[in-house]
Parts: C-alpha cells; sequence; structure tokens
C-alpha cells in the first residue's frame, strides 16, 4: 500500500512541475538540451537505423515535442499570448527553428544582464 501512495504522490508531484511556470535560467537550459536533442536526431536521420533508434526514442530532427506550460513559457518568449489557445493537457510539436529563435533571443537577454 505505501508503494501506491509513493507512486500517486510522485505523480501529483510530475504534474504539478509541469505546470510550474519556468525562470530565464531554466527556460535556457530547458531548450539547450532540447535542440541538442534534435539536432542529434537529425544527425541520426541520415541513415536507417538512425531513423529507427530516432522512431523508438520518439525523437524527431524538426520538432520538439513540448507539454502546454513548455509550449506557454517559449510561446512567451517570443510575444505570443497562448493562455486562452493551449490545452493543458495535451502535447504539443514546435518547430526547431521556432524553438531556436526563442533560445537566441532569451540566452542573449539573460547574457545581457
Amino acid at each position: 500500500m505505501r508503494f501506491i501512495d509513493f507512486a500517486s504522490t510522485l505523480s501529483a508531484f510530475d504534474a504539478r512541475m509541469t505546470l510550474a511556470p519556468r525562470v530565464q535560467q531554466e527556460l535556457v537550459a530547458f531548450l539547450d538540451v532540447r535542440l541538442k536533442i534534435a539536432k542529434r536526431a537529425r544527425t541520426r536521420a541520415s541513415s536507417v537505423v538512425g531513423r529507427l533508434g530516432n522512431a523508438l526514442s520518439g525523437e524527431h530532427p524538426d520538432y520538439l515535442r513540448l507539454t502546454a506550460s513548455e509550449l506557454q513559457d517559449v510561446l512567451h518568449l517570443l510575444g505570443v499570448e497562448a493562455d486562452d489557445i493551449v490545452d493543458q493537457h495535451t502535447l504539443f510539436d514546435l518547430r526547431v527553428d521556432v524553438a531556436e529563435e526563442a533560445f537566441l533571443k532569451i540566452r542573449d537577454h539573460t547574457s545581457a544582464k
């Protein structure tokens, strides 16, 4: 019974952390990692084995899979208010070029401070 309580506690914690807004430094690190993953997926996509690996891992060379909260944070950086159009329980695919634009914008803004 303790395991079930622990698992539900972790699940609730995960749900709260996913919905929490990120500070700028966290968003820079998050986008940096996700863009590096997409870059590696793009490199692997040149071979059949690499494409199979991408399919099995769920990685896509042209899109980042984001939760609604993550998407709202990225779009907010670009000056787009998406609070009313984003369903909190849906995963979204964001083009890598849009994510790179947001990453460069916030990285430059953070490093200027």
